[in-house]
């Protein structure tokens, strides 16, 4: 076999040692399965991750990664690592091919229903999508509404409706990069860029109708033992059209599952799995007078049990059973609701509901969820705040550290965001920040969709 050749070293896992005939100053390391070298070997990508090694300052390896494919000089999925003070910044590992990813949209067809119209769908997708050298995409922008795509990125293709909330999460510094200024890109470059908004562009850029042959989620799964007889896509579809039918504004929706009564012992092996979907108009979870001036928390006397004693990252009706006691507890007490410490003693979340903390430099402070849910509004405002250039951090709290605090609020699906006045003696202002965070949390959720 050739040196220039990959030998296999492990599972997926080949190398090409350094060869000096070659000019190769390291080795290469190849990371696939013999599929997927194949195709690497089939074009140029092998003998490019073989140039790379020859880079002056290049470290340790030339590496490929599964999604290794001929690039520019540089193969896409190849990573290198250069001597600050020897190397060298080749445009093909970083210029050209930075930022570049995958979008997977899904739809609720299956293959049955796509199959016989496939052609007409790829011909309406092609004719309806700019592509390739010299397309224009649909998006026409001034040169100040572009500076705004420069600074923001891709926050403002979420915020005019081309992305959903989430998607800046699975982006490279959330899509956007910190103190961009837009009077540092050139004129030559504006004309080049701007009329691509919009389009798939062209080079590698590819879009593909796809079915998915198995979804692979086994500890969300198997977390309960319960076999779910609905996809999530049905489950979601069944809830949006029970929301439909009941004409649901401003209301609560609730998928259950549940087992049967089949066994009536500790096994429900055997117990049938039944699911049903609840919804209903539910206004604000607490009482919006108080919400005005913040609501007061006592401390439970429960703690959130440490996560090797109980599924804690489900939504399991077991789990409430303490929030309940710790509710009624505080109502008890003439407070609104309960702080709930963790294991450790360390700050939890409420009865239903996680919480925040606001610090006198502007910063937000919450737990971290090892021992309780981190619910869904929870990491949506988060993403709010990260938006407003709000620095949000996610660690232990102490109770001890609640009197450094200037303010406090909880968030839930219910809860929405509510200020919080007082927690035992700890007393906090319903800030500006907070007030802030949550119209824009409003205007989110309660924002039309088009029609």
């Amino acid at each position: 076999m050739s040196s220039a050749n990959p030998k296999k070293i492990g599972e997926n896992h080949y190398q090409i040692d350094a060869d000096s005939n070659l000019g190769m100053k390291v080795p290469v390391r190849i990371y696939a399965n013999e599929a997927l070298l194949q195709k690497m070997l089939s074009d140029r990508t092998i003998m490019q991750a073989r140039n790379v090694a020859s880079i002056p300052g290049i470290v340790s390896h030339s590496v490929v990664l599964p999604d290794g494919h001929e690039g520019y000089g540089f193969p896409v999925g190849g990573v290198a690592a250069m001597d600050a003070e020897e190397g060298m910044i080749s445009p093909g590992g970083v210029g050209y091919d930075i930022n570049c990813g995958v979008r997977l949209l899904r739809s609720n067809l299956n293959e049955q229903t796509v199959r016989s119209k496939l052609k007409d769908l790829v011909n309406d997708l092609f004719s309806s999508i700019p592509s390739g050298v010299g397309s224009k995409g649909a998006v026409r922008l001034t040169n100040s509404e572009l500076d705004e795509v420069l600074v923001n990125g891709v926050n403002w293709a979420i915020e005019h409706g081309y992305g959903s909330s989430n998607d800046s999460d699975v982006c490279e510094e959330n899509g956007k990069i910190p103190n961009a200024d837009p009077n540092k890109v050139s004129d030559k470059a504006r004309k080049r860029g701007a009329p691509q908004l919009g389009s798939l562009g062209s080079g590698n850029h590819f879009l593909e109708i796809q079915k998915v042959e198995e979804i692979h989620d086994e500890e969300a799964a198997n977390r309960m033992g319960i076999k779910v007889p609905y996809s999530q896509t049905e489950i979601n579809e069944a809830s949006k059209n029970i929301v439909n039918i009941q004409n649901v504004q401003n209301g609560y929706v609730r998928p259950l599952i549940w087992r049967g009564s089949e066994m009536m012992a500790i096994s429900a092996q055997k117990n049938k799995v039944h699911v049903a979907i609840a919804t209903w108009e539910w206004g604000s979870y607490f009482d919006p007078k108080l919400k005005l001036n913040g609501i007061k928390l006592n401390i439970s006397n429960w703690r959130r049990p440490a996560p090797n004693t109980i599924p804690w990252d489900t939504k399991a009706s077991g789990l409430y059973m303490i929030c309940t006691l710790s509710k009624h507890e505080a109502e008890a007490k003439g407070y609104t609701d309960s702080l709930m410490l963790d294991f450790e003693g360390n700050i939890a979340e409420a009865t239903g509901a996680n919480i925040f903390f606001k610090n006198k430099n502007g910063e937000l402070h919450t737990p971290i969820p090892d021992s309780f849910l981190d619910g869904i509004t929870r990491r949506e405002v988060i993403k709010i705040a990260k938006s407003k250039g709000i620095k949000v951090v996610e660690r232990k709290i102490k109770p001890e550290e609640m009197k450094d605090f200037v303010g406090c609020f909880l968030t839930g699906t219910a809860a929405e965001v509510t200020p919080v006045s007082q927690i035992a003696k700890n007393n906090f202002k319903v800030c500006d920040l907070i007030t802030d965070l949550n119209k824009s949390y409003q205007n989110l959720v309660r924002k039309k969709s088009a029609a």
